[in-house]
């Protein structure tokens, strides 16, 4: 075997080869021998779905699968946006109108057939730098800098990420809203910059509590959110308890004052699960936005449900 390709995480490379059978067999070995992880050949609605749900890191397109579909399936790459994974075209007819074709409907690279495997091998590896620098300024861009969490943005373009898998297997979805408790008053004694302190610490604690598959942003302020796919109400609560008790479990020292303090953080934090109807997460955003303000109300530092909420506790703005 050749000597290990590069890739950022350690991980083996995941390669889709689209090709006719005889080119797909030699491709598969070259890749096996330079040490990547080819992904089964798959028909080509599979081949664009995987490369939608972030499965793919780099594609390599033998155009005598039939141009047009060659050409859509560069195209529906690019519907990936900044997580779209390099796409290299291995065109039968080393032409510049070919290649010229093949770049406008999307391809990062182009490359004539015969091919030399070394040339091939270093075009891969291009292409996998290039993903790992596209995925190092998408993720800049997702990343709140203050806490580290995924951002609001972030959160808008992964929600319809989370609600396909609920919605094709039946699994459940739920979420927890987490608000600090008197956020302002720590800020107003203490300084905005212990207020930054407190955060951080809260965010350090919260990926502690999240498992692998769950997603954790800052949606603005003091206002953090956890997607919990997999996870139905009950589990969902059982999660707050625990993250609840996680954060208010130790002081967080700061020195934003000047001096050394500490400073004790607690959380109200609202649940709520995906309903069965529902098409987006919005009404489930919603109800937990109300879970949060009806634990507000009930006096902070607690985990709530929108479950049987009196009238008297809905919200009317916070």
């Amino acid at each position: 075997m050749g000597d290990s390709p590069e890739w950022t995480d350690g991980l083996r490379a995941r390669v889709l080869v689209v090709a006719e059978p005889d080119l797909d067999g030699v491709l598969r070995t070259a890749l096996e021998e330079w040490g990547y992880g080819p992904i089964p050949a798959a028909p080509l609605e599979e081949a664009a779905a995987a490369i939608a749900a972030g499965d793919v890191d780099l594609v390599l397109v033998d155009d005598s699968i039939g141009e047009h579909e060659a050409h859509d399936l560069f195209r529906r790459a690019q519907e990936a946006g900044a997580w779209a994974p390099p796409t290299i075209a291995l065109v039968g007819r080393d032409h510049p109108s070919v290649r010229i074709a093949a770049f406008d409907a999307g391809a990062t690279d182009v490359l004539g057939q015969p091919f030399d495997p070394a040339e091939l091998r270093a075009r891969v590896r291009a292409g996998l730098r290039l993903r790992a620098a596209r995925e190092a300024l998408a993720a800049e861009a997702a990343t709140d800098p203050l806490t580290g969490l995924l951002n609001r943005a972030r959160l808008v373009l992964l929600v319809g990420v989370a609600v396909a898998p609920a919605r094709r297997t039946g699994a459940p979805l739920a979420c927890a809203m987490v608000d600090l408790d008197a956020f302002k008053e720590l800020n107003d004694t203490h300084g905005h910059l212990a207020g930054d302190d407190a955060l951080r610490e809260t965010a350090r604690r919260l990926r502690t509590a999240c498992r692998l598959s769950d997603v954790a942003f800052r949606v603005g302020g003091d206002e953090l959110l956890v997607l919990l796919p997999g996870t139905d109400i009950d589990g969902a609560r059982q999660f707050a308890e625990k993250l609840r008790r996680l954060i208010s479990s130790a002081p967080v020292a700061t020195r934003a004052g000047g001096e050394p303090a500490l400073v004790r953080i607690r959380a109200s934090i609202g649940v709520a699960e995906l309903p069965a109807d529902a098409d987006t997460v919005s009404a489930m955003l919603e109800e937990a936005d109300e879970a949060l303000y009806r634990a507000k109300r009930a006096g902070r530092n607690r985990v709530a449900a929108v479950e049987g909420l009196p009238e008297a506790l809905r919200p009317t703005g916070r």
